[in-house]
């Protein structure tokens, strides 16, 4: 079956919930070709698949423009959807273009409207997985704006051309769908290791991994605790006051399995990572973001997750969060399920 996926690059956790679904259909040997579609540099993408693929490195839909990790840029956000809105032929038929140049079995989206319409007009099954989608986002941004709700009504009719859109747990309502399934989470899971024989301390730490995704986020490490008892592991831009990650020798998927406490922002897939390993969160909060109350609703059904302001994510006053965080114990271990429900689904309707 050759495959053609679309994978937003907005962040890290489209890619988060794409790997093990296109990995697990790999594994099953149900893949003779795959081209995967995503603005994300080769060298960020290939290390999440398994198979090889064909890359494609173009947008495959407008997301949500960021000011920063935690702050959507609203009028960006309006100006572009009312944008494309205005011109949605033009970008559909260019999508489509590009699908039908590969003439694949099935295309796959997580998470973009114009490839499920193209695909229709194509003429290619298609189906959306994902907790979120950009309609219900743009609309919780841009309610109120001239034609709001007119493009808000265009993009659910896009979606709605899938012949099913998993909906990963925890999600939005996503009220303006009619081909919702909904299914158990998806995510890839770690092996733990012993991070004191791996980095060679004579005595055990307490290990932290700071990681708040695929966007920059600037923290002033310098003004962070010096403790013999604290070893802080750095997943965002290099600095000269902590270890990157990339220097340790270890998986960012195993750092999270392995680590005592994660600090981050709240984002699905390291979210059920950490939730599939029990692994407590402290999180700056990003307010607005939709997504963001279910996330951690159900986070807190299984890990200690527990918001941090900004102050004391620059200032690192969060001793006593940290400690509050080592001292909890998970309440359950979430399950990956929706990997084999969504592959199994494929399976039976190629």
């Amino acid at each position: 079956m050759k495959i053609y996926c679309a994978i937003s690059f907005h962040g890290f956790g489209h890619l988060a919930q794409s790997a093990p679904i296109l990995n697990a259909l790999h594994g099953r040997g149900a893949l003779s070709d795959l081209v995967i579609h995503s603005n994300g540099p080769l060298s960020v993408i290939k290390p999440w698949f398994s198979a090889a693929f064909e890359h494609i490195q173009q947008p495959t839909d407008l997301g949500t423009p960021m000011i920063n990790a935690i702050q959507v840029d609203k009028e960006e956000t309006y100006r572009q959807f009312l944008h494309q809105h205005q011109n949605k032929s033009a970008a559909v038929n260019g999508m489509a273009s590009l699908i039908a140049k590969h003439q694949p079995d099935l295309v796959l989206s997580n998470n973009s409207y114009l490839v499920s319409r193209a695909a229709s007009q194509l003429g290619i099954p298609s189906y959306h997985f994902c907790s979120l989608n950009w309609a219900d986002n743009f609309l919780a941004f841009c309610e109120g704006k001239p034609q709001v709700n007119e493009i808000y009504q265009a993009l659910c009719d896009d979606y709605n051309q899938a012949e099913a859109f998993f909906r990963l747990p925890p999600h939005m309502p996503m009220p303006g769908f009619n081909n919702l399934v909904d299914i158990g989470p998806v995510c890839r899971t770690g092996t733990k290791r012993n991070l004191q024989q791996h980095f060679k301390h004579k005595k055990r730490k307490t290990y932290i991994l700071v990681s708040l995704g695929g966007m920059p986020y600037p923290i002033d490490f310098a003004s962070w605790p010096k403790s013999d008892d604290l070893f802080f592991i750095n997943g965002g831009a290099r600095s000269e006051h902590l270890p990157h990650m990339d220097d340790t020798g270890l998986s960012h998927i195993d750092l999270i399995t392995s680590c005592d406490v994660i600090i981050t922002k709240p984002g699905y897939g390291l979210y059920m990572e950490a939730a599939c390993c029990g692994t407590p969160i402290l999180y700056l909060a990003r307010k607005d973001w939709p997504e963001e109350p279910p996330l951690i609703e159900w986070e807190n059904q299984y890990v200690y997750c527990q918001e941090i302001s900004n102050q004391q994510l620059q200032t690192g006053d969060f001793l006593q969060e940290i400690e509050r965080a080592l001292n909890s114990q998970p309440k359950a271990l979430a399950t990956p399920s929706g990997i084999n429900q969504i592959v199994e689904h494929l399976l039976k309707h190629q």
